[in-house]
């Protein structure tokens, strides 16, 4: 699979703790979605952060020397706070999957599947491992754990982020 990456101007904060962690997530399931889609390329637009970059470079040295018989071309929209559309790069025409951040629908597309990446049951979990971090390492593991188990969810589910895959419709004659 080959992955030509364009990165935008963002004003986003570094990413630390559970912000990493949603990146780390958001491009696995891309990178493996996109493997299982047997896409042979995906243009990844995604906010401009050397650590971004990093994981992207990570990823895309692990799918390079993968060839697959399959031709779709896929999409990945990864700046929070903006769409596709509004942002004039809606030239999605060529592509068979988009995966976006944004829930904003496209008229060509039916969604796939959706994810909710850093869940708010994940950070109330969080808010334990913060309070017993000094004193109760064994609670401190328990909520942890807790965290992990909520972290990422398949669906609709409260949420930081929300990652969205869509495949463009076939047009009706």
């Amino acid at each position: 699979m080959n992955v030509e990456v364009v990165t935008m101007p963002t004003t986003q904060a570094r990413l630390v703790g559970p912000e990493e962690l949603s990146w780390h997530y958001i491009m696995d399931l891309i990178f493996a979605q996109s493997y299982q889609l047997k896409c042979q390329l995906l243009n990844l637009v995604i906010p401009d952060s050397p650590a971004l970059r990093t994981m992207v470079e990570l990823r895309r040295y692990s799918v390079d020397s993968l060839t697959q018989g399959g031709s779709p071309k896929a999409l990945a929209w990864c700046v929070p706070g903006t769409s596709q559309v509004s942002n004039g790069q809606s030239d999605s025409s060529d592509c068979d999957y988009i995966f976006s951040l944004s829930s904003e629908p496209f008229n060509v597309s039916k969604l796939l599947s959706q994810y909710s990446i850093w869940t708010y049951k994940a950070r109330m979990w969080g808010l334990g491992i913060r309070l017993t971090d000094s004193w109760n390492i064994a609670m401190r593991d328990r909520f942890m754990n807790r965290a992990n188990e909520n972290f990422v969810r398949p669906g609709y589910h409260p949420a930081h982020y929300h990652l969205y895959l869509r495949e463009k419709a076939e047009p009706l004659a």
